[in-house]
């Protein structure tokens, strides 16, 4: 609706928007191929964002390696993560919208909002942030708020302002381009419509069809190289958070007041190269 489409940017640059949003960083299908998606919690909500499936993971106890080498977990085949029915409250949020009160509820947090995600959006939807993208939004959040209570700041289904629903997008976000790379990766394999509908219950077969013609296609493997080759120039994880240098660089220049009066040079004066 017209209140998610005010955080698009429709009437304001990108940047200017930056400290509340995030940039949608999905562009290629194999974003999210560091997270395991046949792994998952046993009770099927727990504190995962994969394509749906909740596993009980056969291992080896290794009770007789002395080498201190860890066993391979072995893949079952998954049963479907389930949307719960039970309305729950949370009461704290972080400054930056993330749940933190009760701890029990914490865990299933994530694997909910997946749940949410799956059965609400095709998996050939792209980019949750796109402007055009305002009344499928709402109703993500819609389902979140009834799925989950909310301090009063925070209960409504709005993005701009609304930290938990920001947040909870980018949450989306993530869960829609890891459930995208899992089933990439059975279509690949070779796993057939039914075998795949078994894990994900959510994808009727039109939708298979088209997202396996993606798939094959030149153009989603040029842009999966690209966001490989893109990965590989990372020098390291940054921890500076969604906003940026605009929130890291004032907290730099108040360590660097401190070891000024230190007698110490600036931290990153040995980099030449700002």
């Amino acid at each position: 609706m017209a209140h998610n489409d005010e955080a698009d940017g429709s009437g304001k640059a990108f940047w200017e928007l930056s400290w509340e949003m995030e940039e949608e960083p999905y562009r290629y299908e194999d974003v999210a191929e560091d997270t395991d998606p046949d792994y998952t919690t046993p009770s099927g909500v727990g504190d995962d964002t994969t394509d749906g499936v909740a596993e009980d993971a056969t291992t080896d106890d290794c009770s007789a390696c002395t080498d201190g080498s860890q066993p391979k977990r072995q893949r079952k085949d998954g049963r479907p993560n389930v949307l719960g029915t039970v309305k729950e409250e949370f009461t704290e949020v972080s400054s930056s919208g993330h749940p933190m009160a009760p701890k029990e509820l914490l865990k299933g947090y994530a694997g909910q909002l997946g749940c949410i995600l799956r059965s609400t959006v095709s998996i050939n939807i792209e980019n949750l942030r796109h402007r055009d993208r305002g009344n499928l939004r709402n109703l993500l959040f819609t389902k979140l708020h009834e799925r989950y209570k909310f301090p009063g700041d925070f209960a409504n289904t709005r993005l701009s302002g609304n930290k938990v629903n920001s947040a909870a997008l980018t949450k989306m976000s993530t869960a829609l381009a890891t459930w995208r790379a899992a089933v990439k990766r059975k279509i690949e394999k070779g796993d057939s419509y039914e075998k795949i509908k078994e894990t994900n219950p959510s994808i009727s077969e039109a939708d298979y069809l088209e997202f396996k013609i993606k798939c094959e296609s030149n153009a989603i493997a040029e842009s999966s190289q690209w966001g490989k080759d893109m990965r590989d120039l990372n020098i390291g994880v940054h921890k500076l958070g969604p906003s940026g240098y605009k929130v890291a660089e004032p907290i730099w220049d108040k360590e660097d007041a401190k070891r000024a009066e230190q007698g110490l040079p600036p931290l990153f004066d040995k980099y030449c190269d700002k």
